[in-house]
């Protein structure tokens, strides 16, 4: 690979199209010959690769180099575009139709600028301007990821994880979710990626200040259900639940 330098760029759909093929990093550096560092800076657009590298990426995709480098970005204007018989609207350089179209790229005659033949090459192509969006939040014993996006589909979402402030965020996946048993540091965030390579604003929680939550929820589930068994009740009157949480978090203060 090389650096960007002051270079023209290099635009690449490798970390969309690996996060569809539901595949790591790791395992497409291992199909192509190279170290995850390296795949993760040309997802970044950290560095360009070599015709060699691009020829072995595209081989593992399946697909010819323009569905997976360009000299523009994926999605923006690079002529007139047809999708089921039509010319598909071009508006601030990206198409105006979301979700997933078959367009057949057309070039000029290279002596008639005025004049326009199709060259036959159909590319997939999934059309969505803005960027999804991720809660993260804490569902009993879980850090669940909700994520939304206008064009995607929820499920066809994916997760990168970032464990700590000083940690690399991991490898896209369909994984929403984590164990908070599992989870042994003091910040955990979260960023959502949709199929045309859009990134959400991550999303973070502290783990610190859940476990304490979770402590309270469960010690007031303790204390709710000593109260009805010593009272032979299957529930709890208002004023009796209120006596018990004023308890619970006369403990907790303590406890701080």
């Amino acid at each position: 690979t090389t650096s960007r330098g002051d270079k023209p760029p290099i635009f690449n759909r490798v970390g969309v199209l690996r996060a569809d093929r539901r595949m790591s990093r790791a395992q497409l550096a291992e199909l192509v010959g190279v170290n995850p560092q390296t795949i993760g800076a040309l997802e970044r657009g950290d560095h360009y690769p070599s015709l060699d590298l691009a020829l072995r990426i595209c081989e593992v995709f399946g697909l010819p180099v323009e569905s997976v480098f360009a000299r523009t970005d994926f999605g923006a204007w690079r002529g007139p575009l047809r999708s089921d018989g039509r010319d598909l609207v071009v508006k601030d350089a990206k198409l105006n139709l979301p979700g997933e179209h078959v367009i057949t790229v057309r070039s000029r005659y290279i002596d008639d600028p005025n004049s326009l033949e199709a060259d036959g090459t159909e590319i997939h192509v999934w059309v969505d301007a803005h960027a999804p969006r991720v809660l993260l939040e804490r569902e009993g014993d879980f850090l669940v990821a909700h994520g939304s996006d206008d064009a995607t589909n929820v499920a066809d979402l994916v997760y990168a994880w970032k464990l700590g402030d000083t940690a690399e965020a991991g490898d896209f996946a369909a994984l929403d979710r984590l164990s908070l048993a599992d989870v042994d540091v003091t910040r955990v965030s979260v960023v959502a990626m949709d199929r045309a390579g859009n990134v959400s604003r991550p999303s973070s929680i502290d783990i610190k200040l859940e476990r304490r939550r979770l402590a309270d929820e469960r010690e007031l589930q303790t204390a709710l259900a000593s109260s009805c068994a010593a009272t032979g009740a299957d529930h709890m009157t208002v004023g009796g639940f209120a006596v018990v949480l004023a308890l619970v978090l006369r403990r907790r203060r303590r406890s701080l």
